[in-house]
């Protein structure tokens, strides 16, 4: 079949009536002013989800059922991590290092810059962390094993520990390529202990270095990652806003010299922004995060007025258009965050708001947002408007060779979902599944709708296969958890098939992966 053709089949299934949610969407960009109002709606957590490549799963489903999600939930924060290890020893680069000090950081600054090594600042000023995990995390599914299986099939279990690597970055990289974050939290212990910020520090003075807050950031990440939300709060706490003078170059002349600008990785703003929304406290992050664009705002209009980045002196030409790139990116990261809290909230104005300023400012993820916005109108029940924005993905997605139809397939699968038509659904999946036959995305959702349809065997035929054939590659969370529960629904014999599940995720996977997947009692 032409492309144009799988085009044109693809289409057909976005009929959409004259009026639509999606009308109100077009009509324009409301002043940025109200981009961050109504923000008192309950919190409701929903499935959808916001990656850097702007997919969405749509459905909301009970806990107890098979979600229909995107496979891309290895999210922003593994890569913002991968990119703090890898970055980790470099000196800082002056395009990187710009922020709006405080006014109050700014006058200890300017007095520490005045009267180097007389100046006594405050200790209520600055920052002072401490490690609040008291023992060394174990390996969850090593544990699992020993549980079920017994010792014996917990001692063939191989992979990272904290002394199978080097006690540095070097090892902390290798631990998170593996998939072994309760390892590379253990070696972060161990590693900001000998800068003095360990446990029972947080009344103690201490130095920090770009290294230093880097690994705090890697930290708190991986935590986060692995969902012990509560711990990554407390041990965040101490840094507040990241605006403390201490986390300045100029805090420390004797080290840095003349160096000025922030020691702050952006993304550790960004996940210090966004960390009460895990927490329930979407309000905080919604602020937070709000926070976080305007300064992103004060800065292109200060480079693009030819200042530095606080607006304190005169940028250098050859660097400042680079500098502008590089914030109007972080600017877009900012507004993807405040996207996916705001759709977490439920919140369909402020959501559609961000999506319309996102559609205007990256333009290319203009089809992907368009998928995101019909998923969005999925998860809100409105199946036109989520037509609508379907058929325009279309239209914005790459023509002649580089058309990928498995995409427009799962959108009409989606479409057949939400019509509650999963024998429609698994059809159009199976289509796409004879196109795409390793992409994890059209498996996990062709074994659901399967699964909606009764086909139990046949939904559990299909997860297995692939997860046997590749398992280095389709063991994936989200994959696991539906399996697992289809083995619940299909016979007795449920426990014995997610132990030998168990089995070859111990076989493949570090100690990072969620175990609650594999819905075994712990």
């Amino acid at each position: 079949m032409e492309n144009k053709d799988k085009r044109n089949t693809a289409s057909h299934y976005f009929k959409a009536d004259s009026t639509t949610i999606f009308d109100e969407l077009s009509k324009g960009q409301p002043e940025e002013k109200e981009t961050f109002q109504n923000l008192s709606s309950p919190v409701e957590k929903v499935s959808i989800y916001f990656p850097s490549t702007t997919s969405f799963s749509y459905i909301n489903t009970p806990t107890n059922q098979p979600v229909i999600e995107t496979m891309n939930i290895e999210d922003n924060i593994l890569s913002d991590i991968t990119s703090s290890i890898s970055h980790i020893s470099l000196e800082s680069d002056r395009i990187y290092d710009g922020w709006i000090p405080s006014e109050s950081t700014k006058e200890v600054l300017a007095s520490i810059i005045a009267s180097p090594g007389n100046y006594k600042v405050d200790k209520q000023l600055l920052v002072t962390p401490n490690i609040a995990i008291k023992e060394d995390f174990r390996d969850p599914i090593r544990n699992l094993l020993q549980n079920y299986l017994g010792e014996e099939a917990a001692s063939q279990r191989r992979t990272l520990l904290i002394s199978s690597v080097t006690q540095d970055d070097r090892g902390l990289r290798q631990l998170v390529a593996n998939g072994c974050y309760h390892a590379a939290v253990n070696l972060t212990t161990q590693l900001l202990t000998v800068y003095g910020q360990g446990e029972k520090r947080s009344d103690q003075p201490c130095k920090h270095t770009v290294h230093s807050v880097q690994l705090w950031f890697t930290r708190i990440a991986l935590l986060v990652k692995l969902r012990r939300f509560s711990f990554a709060e407390v041990e965040c706490e101490p840094f507040g806003d990241l605006n403390s003078p201490d986390l300045y170059f100029e805090f420390y002349p004797e080290i840095y010299g003349g160096k000025k600008g922030s020691m702050v990785p952006f993304a550790f703003r960004l996940l210090a922004a966004e960390l009460p929304q895990y927490l329930g406290k979407h309000t905080l992050a919604l602020d937070r995060l709000s926070k976080v664009l305007a300064t992103c705002n004060k800065i292109i209009e200060n480079l693009m007025n030819g200042l530095t980045e606080d607006g304190s002196e005169i940028y250098k030409k050859e660097k400042r258009e680079e500098c502008i790139k590089v914030w109007k990116l972080r600017r877009l990261k900012v507004l993807y965050s405040l996207t996916r809290c705001a759709v977490s909230l439920k919140d369909f104005r402020l959501s559609s708001t961000l999506l319309q300023a996102l559609l205007k400012e990256d333009k290319e993820s203009t089809s992907g947002l368009f998928s995101a916005l019909g998923r969005l109108c999925l998860n809100l029940g409105d199946i036109n408007s989520a037509q609508e924005a379907f058929k325009k993905h279309l239209e914005h997605s790459p023509t002649g060779g580089n058309y990928d139809p498995v995409q427009g397939l799962l959108h009409s699968a989606f479409i057949s979902c939400a019509k509650n038509d999963f024998g429609n659904a698994a059809q159009i999946l199976e289509q796409a599944h004879k196109i795409s036959p390793e992409n994890p995305l059209v498996i996990n959702n062709l074994g659901v709708c399967l699964m909606f349809v009764g086909k139990i065997r046949d939904a559990i035929r299909v997860v297995e296969k692939a997860i046997q054939a590749r398992p280095e590659k389709f063991l994936h969370e989200a994959l696991v958890l539906n399996l697992s529960t289809m083995y619940e629904l299909e016979s007795s014999a449920a426990q014995k098939k997610k132990l030998n599940l168990l089995s070859l995720v111990a076989g493949h996977k570090g100690d990072g992966f969620n175990i609650a997947a594999l819905k075994l009692q712990v």
